[in-house]
């Protein structure tokens, strides 16, 4: 039995990492240059804000200066007053749903309810996986959205 032959798919891990690139990781910006420079889709990291936003950032905190801000006892407004650049799940899905293949790692599982609202008003339409490398952040989101493709990293 063979399989059928299917390209990989390259995705701007952040938006993209690379160096001599302005753009700051994770920011709308970097998202467009990563699609524009040939990437299929993007890699991006979930968390929730204290008043209740689906965030993109990898760490639980914002580092600012010398401070660190918990992201998850945190506005989403106040986090955008040290990095205006913050994008929400809203934001990337509604710019992103109908041009890029996206996968959507949550890192705090109190995002879960938010995240599965959020791809029930604007799913993707160029494909997508929920991934995390918690087991029970993804039976959490097979119990919201059944039918939404899971990865356990």
């Amino acid at each position: 039995m063979s399989l059928p032959e299917t390209a990989p798919l390259c995705l701007g891990h952040r938006g993209h990492r690379c160096p001599g690139w302005p753009e700051p990781e994770y920011s709308l910006a970097a998202f467009d240059r990563a699609l524009a420079a040939g990437c299929d889709g993007l890699e991006l990291d979930l968390r929730l804000s204290g008043d209740g936003r689906v965030v993109v950032h990898h760490d639980a905190e914002l580092r600012y200066r010398r401070d660190t801000i918990p992201i998850a006892h945190a506005s989403l407004r106040s986090l955008r007053r040290l990095d205006p650049q913050m994008a929400t799940l809203d934001q990337v899905l509604r710019r992103y749903r109908d041009r890029a293949w996206l996968d959507l790692e949550i890192k705090a599982p109190e995002a879960v309810p938010a995240v599965a609202a959020l791809l029930h008003r604007w799913p993707p339409l160029c494909g997508y996986v929920v991934s995390s490398f918690d087991p029970a952040v993804l039976a959490h989101m097979a119990q919201l959205g059944p039918s939404v493709p899971l990865c356990l990293n």
